[in-house]
């Protein structure tokens, strides 16, 4: 087993396991960067392409360890292999939820189940329905906090500041998610830019919404 501060990596018995630690969840985008790099290095020359992605020392997850995850994914599908993810967090599960991926991906609570289910037919990417979806849903997110930044400044709905301040930043987060899994489930041009200015929208309105 190789380990780093980040996750640790272990091999054998048909199929890989990724632990994912703790400092993931702190780590800079750089650094994340480097993570997926170094686990598609060890991807490509696996003869069987099975994950396991074990999240369960995660007490929370961000966009980017999302879009990791998703990266890794792509990655393995592209080798005709599987993954399954291992999850025991309703926080995390949720976040996963909302980003549309407890469709698209298994995900059990513990190893053990993991295990039993990782000789399924592997996954394959989500359809460009799906991808359109997505995106669509994501716009309309970041429509929707948009308007609402724009009520509070005009002072237009009744509602406490800080509640507004919390859905607006909620919004932006659950925007940026979904631009960054739209932007890279798909290779094509169109659905990359298409992602990347919904991350860039996302953002802005995140920084909008902590002034508010």
């Amino acid at each position: 087993m190789a380990e780093t501060d980040a996750y640790e990596f272990e091999d054998g018995g048909g199929f890989s396991v990724v632990t994912f630690s703790s400092a993931i969840a702190e780590a800079q985008w750089g650094e994340i960067e480097q993570v997926g790099s170094e686990l598609k290095e060890r991807l490509s020359t696996l003869d069987s392409p099975i994950f396991l992605v074990d999240l369960t020392r995660l007490q929370f997850m961000g966009s980017s360890v999302v879009a990791l995850i998703v990266k890794l994914w792509k990655a393995i599908n592209e080798l005709n292999g599987g993954l399954v993810v291992i999850n025991s967090s309703s926080v995390i599960y949720e976040v996963l939820d909302i980003a549309g991926l407890t469709r698209l991906w298994t995900i059990v609570e513990t190893r053990e189940e993991a295990e039993l289910v990782i000789t399924r037919p592997p996954f394959r990417p989500p359809s460009m329905v799906t991808t359109y979806l997505m995106a669509v849903f994501g716009w309309v997110v970041a429509a929707g906090a948009s308007g609402l930044i724009a009520a509070q400044q005009k002072q237009l709905l009744a509602i406490d500041a800080s509640v507004g301040k919390a859905v607006v930043l909620a919004c932006g987060g659950l925007a940026a998610i979904t631009g960054i899994i739209t932007s890279t489930i798909r290779e094509k041009g169109f659905w990359q830019v298409l992602g990347a200015l919904l991350v860039f929208v996302a953002g802005t309105l995140v920084a909008a919404g902590v002034l508010l």
